[in-house]
């Protein structure tokens, strides 16, 4: 429980707006908090940083009303506002130019799963506010990635990057997209200005073909299975497809791994990031989800994941408790759990280094990269 945790007020107060459900004991600590004399700073910065201020927002909403509360720093519900208005803007016009790029690849005959992004705002929190957003992820098989990138070309997308203050995109030579293929787990971006836009400047498609993340081995038959079994959902009045919600737990717990794991993730400051967490907590507790264990316990072990399975959770339920049945982490259980310290090179699995402090001293400790035992 996090009002049980030894760590600062302003750390308790961040985990807790983060949290999908509130018992009566957290409603009133938040409360008290809320109204205490706190460092709102660094209460503030914690909110940025782990991209929750838009979650935070939204569960003062839903369950206070603003007069229930007098709050010590009294601008900060108004800041979280701009926040939450301001992804919510934002992924509408994500999901404008998403919409076209679906829509594409359903007449160009190209199977097809959308990947976090729009589903988790729309789905998951079912608040296009809740979460922020840079990117359109979309899984594909590998035999139809060269269909797909025609696909985008036609649309006007190009593989490249904008860079801050600048106008143009700037194209990736042949040489830099073949390299992206090699050594990761997706082609190389494609990029579309989008000038009628006030808040996104371009839009970014990420064609993603294969699950084992910051490396470049291949997960064909793993990928042919997960859109062989993707669900549709609807968005607005569209449908798109998606993982079934078994296999997106999945995929989100081997995201998070392989982030947290890798040393240029954790000298990036992209690890331990709270809102990777919330994705995977607001999943198992969306009411509307309902999620079969045993087959979460099957595609884990199809997928040979289970290593990133039983770390994320683990990881969540050291935060909040029994998130997850204590069955399903025994069942994922790995016999050797050194693993739990170690941190790799990218695209390997040769250790880099090893923490020697607890995950709840991890994710609080404000410079991480600083408490790593490099080998």
């Amino acid at each position: 429980m996090v009002i049980n945790l030894n760590i600062s007020n302003e750390d308790k107060l961040v985990l807790l707006l983060a949290k999908p459900l509130w018992a009566d004991d957290e409603r009133a600590s938040i409360v008290e908090l809320l109204e205490s004399y706190l460092d709102w700073s660094k209460v503030i910065g914690l909110l940025q940083y782990h991209r929750i201020s838009g979650i935070a927002y939204r569960n003062l909403n839903l369950y206070f009303s603003e007069e229930a509360i007098k709050f010590s720093y009294e601008k900060f519900l108004s800041m979280l506002y701009q926040s939450y208005i301001m992804q919510k803007n934002k992924t509408q016009e994500q999901w404008e130019y998403t919409n076209r790029v679906c829509k594409a690849l359903n007449e160009d005959g190209i199977d097809y799963v959308m990947l976090k992004g729009i589903i988790l705002s729309s789905c998951v929190y079912e608040d296009l506010g809740a979460r922020n957003f840079g990117d359109t992820d979309i899984l594909i098989h590998s035999s139809q990635i060269n269909k797909a990138m025609q696909c985008l070309l036609k649309l006007g997308y190009v593989q490249g990057k904008m860079l801050m203050g600048e106008e143009d995109i700037i194209k990736s030579s042949r040489k830099d997209t073949m390299l992206w293929s090699l050594i990761s787990h997706e082609v190389h971006p494609f990029v579309l200005k989008t000038p009628d836009c006030s808040l996104i400047r371009y839009h970014d498609v990420d064609l993603q073909f294969s699950l084992d993340l910051n490396t470049g081995n291949r997960t064909d038959n793993a990928v042919h299975d997960l859109i062989a079994c993707s669900s549709s959902v609807t968005i607005g009045d569209v449908t798109v497809k998606t993982l079934g919600w078994e296999d997106f737990l999945v995929f989100l717990c081997i995201h998070y791994y392989k982030e947290v794991t890798t040393l240029k993730e954790v000298t990036s400051y992209n690890d331990i990031v709270l809102y990777k967490l919330c994705d995977i907590y607001y999943l198992i507790a969306n009411k509307n989800i309902k999620l079969n264990w045993e087959k979460v316990v099957y595609k884990a072990e199809f997928t040979q994941s289970t290593k990133g399975v039983y770390y994320t959770l683990l990881n969540l339920c050291q935060i909040y408790g029994e998130v997850v049945p204590v069955e399903l982490l025994n069942q994922v259980k790995p016999q050797d759990l050194s693993y739990l310290d170690e941190v790799y090179h990218y695209n390997s699995n040769e250790v880099a280094a090893t923490y020697k402090l607890s995950f709840i001293e991890r994710l609080v400790h404000p410079n991480r990269p600083t408490i790593l035992k490099f080998k």
